[in-house]
């Protein structure tokens, strides 16, 4: 069965800015001029043809007007501009899509008012040059940590008073660790923590300054993060004075 994609979503952008209110946005259509190349030798009596110019069309818009939308308002000063400008209209679908092209604003419509209807809007951009559309890929990264949860005693006769190790595991290729936090501190390499490569140490002389309880270790890589808890407790015992 063929994949399909509600258009509900596409939207145009005049480089940064949203045209809203579109009801309709006219599809790219690229064509290109056909040279006639037949000789008298051409096979069979068939004409001969290469390419030439290519033509990637006009993209024509239509919406409720809104007499608030900058987007809409910028279509006339285009118009009277001249000028080919950035554009792009991108598509709601997976992976996502989109058109990016430089045109020329070549008409503007304001109007169509009818009893029982609405106000509407238009515009026709003129395309100039070649547009591309770009697919991007989904990321499908999924990371995630070994073990996910530690515990660590402050009591340095204990067995769980030694540094923590995790191992940062992954599906896809290229990660790397690009840094470690608590909440809102950043640890410092060698004096919180050592890494090589996705294995990551965090120092015994780090984990006995923290006060008791659970923290939370966020590890940042450059294909998102994952979080790991180590559990800090003292089970120093107090011998009271005689």
């Amino acid at each position: 069965m063929a994949k399909a994609t509600r258009a509900l979503g596409t939207k145009l952008m005049k480089d940064t800015q949203a045209i809203g209110g579109l009801t309709s946005i006219g599809g790219i259509e690229i064509t290109a001029d056909e040279i006639d190349v037949t000789t008298l030798d051409s096979d069979g009596g068939y004409k001969e043809f290469i390419g030439g110019f290519k033509d990637a069309g006009e993209v024509t818009i239509e919406g409720f007007f809104d007499a608030e939308n900058d987007g809409q308002l910028a279509m006339e000063t285009s118009l009277d501009e001249g000028l080919a400008e950035d554009y792009k209209i991108t598509f709601p679908t997976k992976p996502a899509a989109e058109w990016a092209f430089k045109a020329v604003v070549t008409g503007f419509k304001v109007g169509d008012a009818d009893v029982d209807g609405n106000i509407m809007f238009g515009a026709t951009l003129r395309i100039s040059g070649k547009p591309t559309l770009t697919i991007t890929p989904e990321d499908t990264t999924a990371l995630s940590i070994d073990p996910e949860e530690a515990t660590f005693d402050k009591n340095s006769s204990g067995e769980l008073y030694d540094d923590v190790v995790f191992e940062i595991t992954h599906n896809t290729s290229g990660v790397t660790l690009t840094s470690v936090s608590i909440g809102e501190t950043t640890l410092t390499p060698t004096t919180h923590y050592t890494a090589d490569g996705l294995d990551v140490t965090i120092l015994k002389t780090y984990l006995e300054t923290l006060e008791d309880g659970n923290v939370t270790i966020t590890f940042k890589t450059n294909k998102g993060d994952v979080n790991a808890v180590i559990t800090v407790v003292d089970t120093t015992t107090i011998t009271p004075e005689a």
